[in-house]
């Protein structure tokens, strides 16, 4: 396997993590709204084509945009994984179908997003 090396130069696009909240009305229901979990960051997002969209599962919809961030204590890979964040870039909301080192270390996390699989959560 190839390791994919990154580098800050590459963060070209602005991307907005959001988190869905909860609120509950006074009459006890609960509803949820998207919200900016932080400030935007700097980032690689990369479309993929055809040949290289990724299939996430049977059940899912495929991966077709591949986004790459610095990691930071502040947000980690497991973190963007547990606390079911988005993303929002260019007025395009990506959900996040996995989040995941890139080969060589705790420099840089890809995250697997799906265009379709964005309001689902």
């Amino acid at each position: 396997m190839t390791e994919r090396i990154y580098s800050a130069g590459q963060l070209t696009q602005k991307v907005q993590f959001e988190v869905r909240s909860s609120v509950e009305d006074a009459l006890g229901e609960v509803s949820g709204e998207w919200v900016n979990d932080g400030l935007p960051v700097w980032a690689r997002v990369k479309p993929l084509r055809g040949g290289e969209r990724i299939q996430a599962g049977a059940l899912q919809q495929p991966v077709d945009t591949l986004v790459v961030v610095r990691f930071s204590s502040s947000r980690t890979d497991l973190d963007i994984m547990a606390r079911n964040l988005r993303i929002r870039w260019k007025g395009r909301v990506l959900g996040i179908t996995a989040a995941v080192l890139a080969e060589g270390g705790r420099e840089w996390i890809e995250i697997q997003c799906s265009t379709g699989a964005a309001d689902v959560r």
